[in-house]
Formats: structure tokens, sequence, C-alpha cells
């Protein structure tokens, strides 16, 4: 059984600099404070973080679905209840947990083969591109594109893996890193207000956890460090290594930041699974009740 880890408090803060002064701009110019919560919240802010931020003009007949309890549920999937094969460290602000033997290695051979023949060069988000051409090199296998039939095996197998008690996923992808392959320091989430945000993480909300699993195992190098803590965890072929990319309030957490470092000899290959506030159009197979739209706030008025 997991030893349940102290899910830490946190208090909401205001914006960031640049939409805390959009958001006295707006005020100033007179925009209807249902708007500019419509306009905020399909920015990646949280109910939370808006609430603080614009005090008693927040308009009291607004309800939006993630409430401090959504995303405590979110904070809370069900791995961490009954997995007897799963170990945690906390460090600072973040638990961080790893699980062995979710693939065998007759199942690890498979889904090599599956992915290696789909390989293309990995994206970054919208903020990096064209600027870092270096900043990570791996190649990318998006599973379902495969058409194989073992990728529903994985996909039912890490989602039963999380058990999340609410939101969505996307689906599995595979990267593949040779020798010098390397992802510098980056977080998971989309930072709200950004482009990748907008380009990203509109239509499934903001990512929650990461799920990701070693499938290779490189001879040297090609370990996973959160940078903000100096932590390293080696690869280990059919291990799982699991966090949450935001704090238990809903904001994002930067303490998450890590660095797939380069492939010294071998080649490493991972499946990572991103988990979401909502269901996303990427993956219809997920069994939960969220709904995507245009503009999110217009069916959590209260009128």
């Amino acid at each position: 059984m997991v030893n349940r880890v102290p899910i830490a408090t946190t208090t909401s803060s205001s914006l960031p600099p640049p939409w805390d002064t959009w958001l006295q701009e707006a005020f100033v110019n007179g925009l209807l404070p249902h708007k500019i919560v419509e306009m905020l919240y399909n920015e990646g802010f949280t109910p939370a973080q808006l609430q603080a931020a614009m005090g008693s003009r927040y308009p009291d007949n607004i309800s939006l679905r993630e409430t401090p309890a959504f995303y405590k549920k979110a904070a809370e999937p069900g791995f961490l209840t009954r997995l007897d094969n799963c170990r945690v460290k906390q460090y600072a602000d973040v638990p961080l947990f790893t699980v062995d033997d979710v693939f065998t290695e007759q199942e690890c051979r498979l889904i090599t083969r599956i992915t290696l023949s789909q390989l293309a060069p990995s994206e970054i988000v919208a903020e990096q591109t064209g600027k870092l051409t270096r900043y990570r090199t791996s190649k990318t296998c998006f599973m379902h594109r495969t058409k194989h039939p073992f990728v529903d095996v994985v996909e039912d197998k890490l989602w039963e893996l999380m058990s999340p008690q609410v939101g969505g996923c996307e689906t599995v992808q595979a990267q593949h890193y040779e020798k010098g392959g390397e992802f510098k320091p980056h977080c998971d989430f989309f930072a709200p207000g950004s482009e990748s945000y907008q380009k990203l993480g509109r239509s499934g909300g903001q990512r929650t956890w990461t799920c990701m699993v070693y499938i290779v195992a490189p001879q040297s190098g090609g370990e996973t460090v959160f940078t903000e803590w100096e932590v390293s965890i080696t690869p280990k072929a059919g291990m799982a290594v699991i966090w949450n990319n935001l704090y238990p309030d809903g904001r994002v957490n930067f303490n998450t930041k890590h660095h797939a470092m380069p492939v010294l000899a071998g080649e490493k290959l991972i499946l990572t699974k991103w988990f979401r506030i909502r269901k996303h159009n990427q993956n219809q197979r997920v069994r939960n009740q969220g709904k995507r739209t245009s503009k999110p706030v217009a069916q959590y008025l209260n009128r």
C-alpha cells in the first residue's frame, strides 16, 4: 500500500504581472466582469486565481467546474491508495512516485517494435519553436496512429494504473532517444496566458499528472533529473515515474521542471501519458463526463 503523502496546502496567488496589468486595464475600460472571467479562464487561470484577483468584482452568479474540491480530487488519483509496488518520495512540494513492472519484458519488446516504425522528430512548445532547435533531440510516435491493436491495451493499462477521479487524458506517446539525445529542462504543463496554452491547452484544459514509463533503458546516461531538487532517476525498463504538474489548488508548479539527460550509450524509449482537467478531444475512449466547448465558461453560468 502506498504511504499517504500529505498534500501541501497553498494559497492561490493573483495573476502574473502582465495579466494583472491587463485585468486592471479591463476594469478601467469597463469590460463586463463575466467577459473578464471568460477570457482569463480561456487563458488557463484557475477560478481561485480569478476570484483572488478580481475580489468583490468577481460575478456572484458564475460557477466554474474547477472548484477547490475538483482540484483536490484531481490531486488524488486512485493509485495513491491501492498500489503495493509504488514508492514515493517527497521533494519540496512535489510528491514523486515510481512503480515497477508496469509492462513486462515481452510487452516492452512489442511496444518497441510498434513505435520504432513510425517515429518523427519531437516537437516543442510554441514559445521555444525556432529559438532552441537543439532543445529536444528525440523522436516521437503517437501510438494511436499505428492502428496496432495492442495500443488499446497500453491505453487501458495506463488509465487503470492512474485511476484519476476526475478529468481526461491525451493519447499515449512514445519518445525515442538515440546516443546524445536529450530534452533540456522543461515543465509539462502549459503556462497560463501563454501561446502554448492557447494552442494546446484550451481543448482539454491544463495537464494534471504525468505518467512516464521507461520501455528501453540506455546502457549509460538518459536519467530523468528534476532540476529544482537535484533528484536523478535512473531508467529501468518497465518502471513508471509519476508526478502532479499542479498544486492541489490547480496552479501550475514550476518545481516540476525536469531534464531528460543525454543518452551516453545505447538508446532510450519511453511512453508518456498526460492527464488533463477535462476530457481531451485527442482521446475519445476516456471514461469520464468532461465536455468540450469553445467557450468553457458559457456552460457553467448560473443564469
